[in-house]
């Protein structure tokens, strides 16, 4: 019998060498066939399909630590150009992770029933599919469908690796190292005068990412899960670290000049404060004023919504501003979104499919593809009311989960890590009132990494 097995493992041996010299000719044939751009996707393809087999939570941390760092990358490499299925590199990693997500599922890595938020948000992805019978631009729901489901993706994989690893410090380490190059390349950018100039008289710091709110809100997460370190931790050196990452985040999202993430740190900060640290929201408060009454950029930036015909919703011929006939951003807002309910209107149950809001718009007085600057309307128009519905019975789950884990474990650490989830995800919720939270690739990952640690506490 001895003898026998030895035979097998030698010829099972002979089986898995041959195979992978075969493999490797495959893939080195393919190297030379294709062109660099492909090649090189290919080999990562290869390696992040074996990591996902092997050490599915080694994706996880790989792709937590370098998204920030790429995501103004990986919106701009674009694999089959010219062509229907036209797709970059965020488009394909969401394939890739919702793929993988299902793998760990089905081989039982990870159990979703327990997660508050999986029941609605699959009910909501269930109706996203509903959308390709009426949609009439089907490649474009197609890949708003996959963008829709990576959070989910993240939630679940990273749910799992906290099921194994207890507590919130692995994620804090893994986002404060993934802020290191975006924090590098936003004060370069505030220094040099190289930000974006999208908005006359000011150098927005934009860093890694595609457009300084994308910025903003990554820098909102970062913050909150960086100040409840600063009641938590119980050694000053780490206290102190947390200091300089709190005030690095304030400075750099200051210089972004993104109004609404301004909102949204005063919502989620104060709301901090003021259940959990009366100094640190005395602090805020002060240092706020500081800010506004010291750096006449800040008011500068609310000049343009002090014009009388602010909340008028008139309009132009050419947009979306002037195409509007608008005199500041937010008046624009308001003739888009006036404009665009029709559509909702028109198709009230499931609307007309994922991704179909910027193409409708093309079709109003805007005359251009736009995104609808408020998650909300989106959603009806392309969703409907049933998913409209669903939408806010998700967010309501993701807050009653992180609710009950502050509850229950008052005053543990635990608890503050919740309360600072809370009051980052009501601010991200206050936002998506007038911009595209739901659209930003990098924010909705983090968010819900964030999400999925937090219920599993």
């Amino acid at each position: 019998m001895i003898g026998l097995t030895r035979v097998e493992t030698q010829q099972s041996g002979k089986y898995s060498l041959l195979l992978a010299i075969l493999l490797a000719a495959s893939v080195g044939l393919l190297v030379v066939i294709l062109s660099p751009l492909y090649a090189a996707a290919l080999a990562v393809t290869l390696a992040l399909a074996y990591f996902a087999i092997r050490r599915p939570h080694w994706v996880v941390f790989a792709l937590l630590l370098t998204k920030a760092s790429l995501d103004n990358l990986s919106q701009t490499v674009t694999f089959f150009e010219d062509t229907a299925w036209s797709v970059n590199v965020n488009g394909l990693l969401n394939v890739a992770i919702v793929l993988l997500a299902v793998v760990v599922v089905v081989g039982r890595y990870v159990s979703i029933r327990k997660l508050p938020a999986t029941r609605p948000y699959l009910v909501l992805l269930a109706i996203g599919l509903l959308g390709l019978i009426v949609s009439s631009y089907r490649t474009d729901t197609i890949r708003e469908w996959f963008r829709l489901a990576s959070p989910l993706a993240i939630y679940t994989l990273v749910a799992g690796v906290a099921r194994r690893r207890p507590g919130i410090g692995w994620l804090i380490t893994l986002i404060a190292l993934s802020a290191v190059v975006p924090f590098a390349v936003g004060l370069y950018q505030a220094v040099s005068g190289t930000g974006s100039q999208v908005t006359a008289g000011f150098n927005r710091a934009y860093s890694t990412f595609w457009f300084p709110a994308g910025f903003a809100f990554y820098l909102l997460i970062v913050l909150m899960l960086a100040i409840p370190q600063l009641k938590v931790s119980q050694r000053f050196w780490r206290q102190v670290v947390f200091a300089g990452l709190i005030g690095l985040c304030e400075l750099l999202l200051l210089l972004t000049y993104v109004r609404a993430a301004w909102a949204g740190m005063l919502l989620a900060v104060g709301l901090f404060g003021l259940f959990y640290s009366r100094k640190l929201l005395f602090i805020g408060i002060i240092g706020v004023l500081i800010v506004v009454l010291t750096v006449p950029a800040v008011t500068q930036r609310f000049a343009d919504l002090r014009t009388p015909d602010t909340f008028s919703s008139g309009g132009g011929t050419v947009g979306p501003a002037s195409a509007l006939g608008a005199s500041n951003s937010f008046q624009w807002r308001l003739a888009l979104w006036g404009d665009t309910l029709s559509f909702a209107v028109a198709h009230p149950w499931v609307g007309n499919g994922l991704g179909s809001f910027a193409n409708l718009a093309a079709l109003t007085r805007v005359g251009l593809k736009i995104a609808a600057h408020n998650d909300y309307l989106r959603i009806l128009v392309e969703m409907g009311v049933m998913g409209l519905l669903v939408f806010l019975w998700l967010h309501l789950s993701v807050l009653r989960g992180a609710w009950r884990v502050y509850r229950q474990r008052r005053p543990a650490w635990q608890s503050a890590f919740a309360l600072a989830f809370i009051g980052l995800y009501l601010a991200i919720l206050l936002v998506s009132f007038t911009d595209n939270v739901l659209s930003y690739h990098t924010v909705g990952w983090y968010v819900w990494a964030y999400a999925a640690v937090v219920h599993q506490l």
